[in-house]
């Protein structure tokens, strides 16, 4: 008998409408009634599942969003674990993207969503994923509470390896990045997952 059902958002929970689906919400009730706990897994920041949270309706339910870097309990509310960026190692990632002119988003625990220049990358990214973020310039930005930076390269798979490559080359260790999408990384500190190892 399994005791957790582990969905994550885009793609299993939602449909590539970013729908939950009768037959979906039909398939979660009745692992529940079954006695299985359910919990979301995704790359995306805690507030960022804000909307799938809300679609589920479960009180229980358990979040590990940011890839890891948060675990919360919806059923008292409670953060469990808890892992950001250090405000220095965040500027030094946005300095980074900037310097190499990459399209890049700063996203905080809290779900919120930033970016310097409104180019042909970043509208499209709005529009697919449905965020807005806001606009801002960089130079003295508040890197507080940054849960991670999605990237955005070419639709080459070789792009996204070698913006890897060249993250690691010029700060070995200090960041984790991942490919999530067709054209994009997600670029945490180091570390980032461990925050389910206490658990």
């Amino acid at each position: 008998m399994y005791k957790m059902l582990v969905l994550d958002i885009d793609g299993t929970l939602y449909n590539n409408r970013h729908e939950l689906t009768p037959r979906t919400r039909e398939a979660v009730r009745l692992a529940r009634e079954k006695g299985v706990r359910i919990a979301i897994a995704t790359s995306r920041a805690f507030g960022g599942a804000a909307r799938a949270i809300k679609d589920l309706g479960i009180d229980d339910l358990l979040v590990i969003a940011g890839a890891g870097t948060s675990v919360w309990d919806c059923a008292t509310n409670e953060e469990l674990c808890h892992l950001e960026f250090a405000p220095e190692l965040a500027r030094q990632a946005i300095d980074f993207f900037r310097g190499h002119g990459y399209d890049f988003w700063v996203v905080k625990h809290d779900g919120s969503y930033y970016y310097e220049r409104k180019t042909p990358n970043n509208r499209a990214y709005m529009r697919t994923f449905g965020y807005e973020g806001t606009q801002v310039d960089f130079d003295g930005w508040d890197c507080t509470d940054v849960c991670k930076l999605v990237v955005i390269t070419s639709y080459e798979d070789e792009d996204c390896k070698k913006t890897e490559r060249m993250l690691d080359d010029a700060y070995p260790g200090k960041f984790f990045a991942m490919k999530v999408w067709l054209c994009m990384l997600d670029v945490y500190a180091a570390g980032a997952g461990t925050a389910l190892l206490p658990l």
